[in-house]
């Protein structure tokens, strides 16, 4: 939880909608999952793709009326979110985004790299001829300009797969 809260800048009110509610602008909630669960995927998606930025508030009251549902499942959602330090709660101030600081940066791509090193050491012991040819430079020179994105989704995904880890 951060020390101090972040200086507003003014007030939001329903009428004004935040980014966070432009977001959710369009969505439709499946009644047979849990409301908390939905949002806070929804929440954590703005967050995580920069739609909302650090710093920005988070309210519980609008998100609730957006979705046309009762604050519990909103208020459940955030407690989530800041458990895992996605928000920060300033009781009496409010709620915003949480900072991410370049530590934090570095750590994550420290843990991916290692994820993805273990991945593919894993691959490489059990990978079969068939499966590496999938890979093979000559059978993909023909397309890479337009393949280089779908590939760099691909090859984690694809590595794991191939190394039988069950995530």
């Amino acid at each position: 939880m951060a020390t101090k809260p972040p200086v507003r800048q003014s007030k939001t009110t329903l009428s004004e909608p935040t980014r966070l509610t432009e977001f959710l602008q369009g969505v439709t909630l499946n009644r047979a999952i849990p409301l908390r669960d939905q949002i806070y995927l929804l929440v954590r998606k703005a967050i995580v793709t920069g739609k909302i930025s650090p710093g920005s508030p988070i309210n519980e009251v609008e998100i609730a009326t957006r979705l046309g549902i009762s604050r519990t499942p909103v208020r459940e959602a955030v407690k989530k979110a800041s458990d895992e330090g996605l928000v920060d709660v300033f009781a009496q101030n409010g709620t915003f985004v949480a900072d991410i600081s370049r530590k934090q940066v570095e750590e994550a791509y420290i843990i991916r790299i290692a994820l993805e090193l273990e991945s593919i050491r894993r691959a490489a012991s059990v990978i079969s001829t068939s499966q590496l040819m999938i890979w093979k430079p000559s059978s993909m020179r023909r397309n890479l300009p337009s393949a280089v994105p779908a590939l760099t989704r691909l090859l984690p995904v694809t590595t794991i797969f191939i190394a039988g880890s069950p995530r």
